[in-house]
C-alpha cells in the first residue's frame, strides 16, 4: 500500500491502471499447496518431453536454470525465438518474449503476474520462477535418484547377459577362431 493513499502500490505508481490490476495481478499468484501440485505436474510434463524449449524473462537467476538444464540435457533447448517451435514442452518462465510462436504444443506458464499468454497455457503456475525452478529440480533430482537405484537393482552381480537381451544368440564372428 502507498504511505498514506489508501491506494495500493502499483496502482499508486500508474493511477491508469487502478487498483483492479492490483486484484487481477493477486489473483495471479497461487497459493503454496497449489504451487506444490503444480510443479510436480510440471515435472511429470518436462519427463514425459522428449525436448523442453525454455523461454526466460528477468524474474529468472541463472544458477537455478543452470541446475534445471543438467538434469533435463540433452532435452533442453534455451529458446531466444522460433527454437522452441519443434519442442514437445515449452516453459515459459516469467513473461513471454515478444518473438514467441505458439506451436500448439503444451505450454506451461510460470510467472507471479498475467501474461499474454494465460488463456493459452495448458498449465499455470503463479509464483517466482526461482521458486517453481527450486521445486521442479527437486522433483526431477529425486526421481533421477529413484530410477538410478531401481536401474541397479534389475542387473543382478555378474549380470551382464542381461544387457544383450533381445540381441541375436549367434552374433557374426564370434566364436570363430582365427
Amino acid at each position: 500500500m502507498a504511505v498514506g493513499l489508501g491506494v495500493p502500490a502499483a496502482s499508486a505508481a500508474n493511477p491508469n491502471l487502478g487498483p483492479w490490476y492490483d486484484e487481477v495481478a493477486a489473483s495471479t499468484v497461487d497459493p503454496p499447496t497449489l504451487i506444490q501440485s503444480k510443479t510436480k505436474t510440471l515435472a511429470q510434463l518436462v519427463r514425459q518431453a522428449q525436448t523442453v524449449a525454455v523461454y526466460t524473462g528477468a524474474g529468472t537467476s541463472p544458477p537455478s536454470l543452470d541446475r534445471l538444464t543438467e538434469l533435463v540435457q540433452p532435452r533442453f533447448v534455451q529458446a531466444g525465438g522460433d527454437e522452441g517451435a519443434h519442442a514437445n514442452l515449452v516453459l515459459v518462465l516469467d513473461s513471454p518474449p515478444a518473438t514467441f510462436v505458439n506451436t500448439g504444443k503444451p505450454l506451461c506458464i510460470v510467472s507471479p503476474h498475467p501474461t499474454s499468454l494465460d488463456d493459452a497455457a495448458t498449465l499455470r503456475i503463479g509464483a517466482a520462477p526461482d521458486e517453481v525452478i527450486a521445486g521442479l529440480v527437486k522433483e526431477l533430482a529425486a526421481r533421477r535418484e529413484h530410477e538410478e537405484e531401481e536401474w541397479k537393482t534389475r542387473i543382478p552381480p555378474g549380470g551382464a547377459g542381461i544387457l544383450n537381451e533381445g540381441l541375436e544368440e549367434r552374433v557374426d564372428g564370434e566364436g570363430e577362431r582365427t
